[in-house]
């Protein structure tokens, strides 16, 4: 039988600190879980510690021993006496740290061992209806969820989050005039919006050719010109389709001529210039056709424990569900939820494509409203033409409408108009306009 790893010391020593530091306990209960511990008693004393905090009874050793013993656990961890001993242990909160991280530790390798252990039995047994691919995404999300800094959601107290929020807003005065997120590379876009803030999830919808691809790249090269990381899945284009638009982007050069060749030697040093600048940008194609949700959500996280802080999916009509219905709306609800749910996770921003219908509205599911901190739809602009008693209606193809339907923490239903070049996909504001 394999034997689990576990620390013994560790175990106690933290709850020693909890029990020896009544002021202090629920702080120090809040760094820490269930699952850390492996000894059958101390996962028992530390129920009973956040119950007695849930409960407002103080942790101290007579406290405990009343409290242990009417909900008939106190003989299950060794009697008033083993509260005692814990009691008696030398350990000072200055030293909690380094036992907390021993038990993150062990938990950690504990649940590795359980997740290789299940693999191997499905490996060598049935898959159970799902295809290899979707079972190595499935552990491999539970081994990268491992990774996640703990710390980073640990529950606050209501006094600790007024505290960060009164730290927030004088940080606000003392950055007048700056957003809260991180740059679009569209100053109106971002004084309407604040930018895209870590955890928000942004909808980017438009027609065919209404350029919602060409946006979230400019978008994604501005971000990765500061030094932010930045990753792009595309369902549709080829990878060195999305590379060809950023160099067409950088240089102002016609996108065709990448394909049919330059006219001058002076177009060509152009693009030798800006080949210097963009390899060097920290950005991460993948070119993901048919890849299914579980995957994505995976590498995801994966480039997230890299340092990538924002993340664009093109489109979310292309995104495969998991097969659990056949409803495609359900689909791409599911989708955008966990999408959100990700960003939140990970403390990153997500940009998700859609496609709209005939009536101009989000495509397939009203839920990627619903989901989205802001969303953005983008139209083209028609002029009508009369021609005796035939009236047409023709596309400026030289102009956007990006439309601001949805904003969580801004003004909503902005008109911001647009000038959009077709040959170097490049948007750029021409004025602010509320409708």
């Amino acid at each position: 039988m394999l034997i689990q790893p576990y620390s013994p010391e560790s175990e106690q020593a933290a709850l020693a600190i909890v029990l020896g530091s009544p002021s202090h306990s629920a702080d120090l209960l809040s760094q820490m879980h269930v699952g850390m511990f492996y000894n059958p008693a101390n996962r028992l004393i530390f129920e009973g510690f956040t119950g007695m905090i849930r409960d407002e009874v103080p942790i101290e050793l007579l406290a405990c021993t009343e409290y242990f013993s009417n909900r008939g656990i106190l003989e299950k961890v060794g009697c008033a006496s083993a509260l005692t001993e814990l009691y008696g242990q030398f350990a000072t909160p200055a030293h909690f740290s380094h036992y907390s991280a021993i038990l993150s530790d062990r938990w950690k390798q504990r649940e590795i061992i359980a997740i290789c252990q299940e693999t191997s039995t499905i490996a060598s047994g049935s898959l159970e209806g799902q295809s290899v691919d979707e079972h190595i995404a499935a552990f491999t999300e539970r081994v990268l969820a491992l990774s996640l800094d703990r710390q980073q959601h640990k529950e606050r107290t209501f006094k600790e989050l007024c505290d960060k929020a009164i730290d927030d807003f004088n940080e606000a005065i003392k950055n007048e005039g700056r957003i809260n997120g991180t740059s679009t590379g569209f100053s109106q876009l971002d004084n309407y919006t604040g930018g895209h803030v870590a955890g928000q999830l942004w909808v980017i919808g438009g027609g065919t050719s209404d350029g919602k691809s060409a946006m979230d790249q400019q978008i994604t090269l501005h971000k990765a010109s500061k030094g932010i990381q930045v990753a792009t899945y595309s369902f549709e284009m080829p990878d060195m389709e999305v590379v060809g638009r950023f160099f067409a982007m950088d240089t102002g050069i016609d996108a065709q001529k990448f394909k049919r060749g330059f006219q001058s030697r002076e177009e060509m040093g152009i693009c030798i210039r800006s080949h210097g600048i963009l390899r060097n940008l920290p950005i991460t194609i993948r070119d993901v056709s048919g890849m299914k949700l579980s995957p994505l959500i995976a590498d995801i996280r994966t480039l997230a424990t890299r340092g990538v802080k924002h993340f664009s999916i093109d489109y979310a009509q292309l995104v495969e569900g998991d097969g659990s219905t056949a409803n495609r709306e359900a689909e791409i609800a599911k989708v955008s939820r966990t999408l959100k749910a990700t960003a939140k996770q990970l403390n990153v921003s997500i940009n998700l494509l859609s496609q709209l219908n005939d009536d101009g509205k989000l495509r397939e599911s009203r839920a990627l409203g619903f989901d989205a901190d802001v969303v953005i739809t983008l139209s083209t602009p028609t002029t009508q033409k009369r021609d005796g008693k035939t009236i047409t209606e023709e596309r400026d193809e030289t102009k956007r409408n990006c439309f601001i339907g949805k904003n969580r923490n801004g003004k909503r239903n902005v008109l911001i108009p647009m000038s959009f070049d077709g040959s170097t996909f490049t948007f750029r504001e021409i004025k602010s306009q509320t409708s």
